[in-house]
C-alpha cells in the first residue's frame, strides 16, 4: 500500500488534483484508489502517472476479531430463522461485528450487522 497525491485527473470525476489517496497496485502500470487505507475501500483503477507517491505505508497488522457462535433469536432479514446457528465476530471499530456460515468460518461473511439483539452467543469458537 502506498500513499499518493494526484497530479493529473486524466478527466476522472472522481479524482481530485492535490488529493492525497490510498494506492494499492493493481497490475504493472496502474492502482486502485482508495479514501481509505482498506483495499476493498477503492472507487477505481487508475494509471500509475495520475500520482506522485509520497509515502509507502505500513500495513499494520490487522486485529483478529474473536468468532463465536452463536445463535439466531430476532432475525435481522428473511434470510435468517430463528434458532439456526452461525458464526458471528466480536463488533469492529465501527460497531458492526460480520455474520459467517457455520460451515464455512473462514469464507466471506454473509452480512454485517450493528444490532446485538439478533444473535446470542453461545460459546467462543475454536477453530
Amino acid at each position: 500500500m502506498f500513499q499518493g497525491k494526484c497530479i493529473d485527473t486524466g478527466g476522472s470525476t472522481n479524482l481530485t488534483k492535490g488529493e492525497l489517496y490510498y494506492l494499492f497496485p493493481h497490475g504493472g502500470h496502474a492502482y486502485c484508489a482508495s479514501r481509505f487505507p482498506r483495499p476493498g475501500s477503492h472507487f477505481g483503477a487508475y494509471q500509475e502517472n495520475h500520482f506522485e507517491l509520497v509515502d509507502a505505508v505500513v500495513d499494520a497488522p490487522a486485529k483478529v476479531l474473536n468468532k463465536y457462535l452463536a445463535r439466531v433469536v430476532k432475525p435481522p432479514s428473511h434470510f435468517y430463522l430463528i434458532d439456526e446457528e452461525y458464526i458471528i465476530t466480536e463488533p469492529r471499530a465501527d460497531g458492526y461485528y460480520s455474520v459467517l456460515f457455520k460451515h464455512r468460518p473462514d469464507g466471506p461473511p454473509i452480512g454485517a450487522y450493528k444490532r446485538t439483539e439478533c444473535f446470542e452467543r453461545i460459546v467462543l469458537f475454536e477453530e
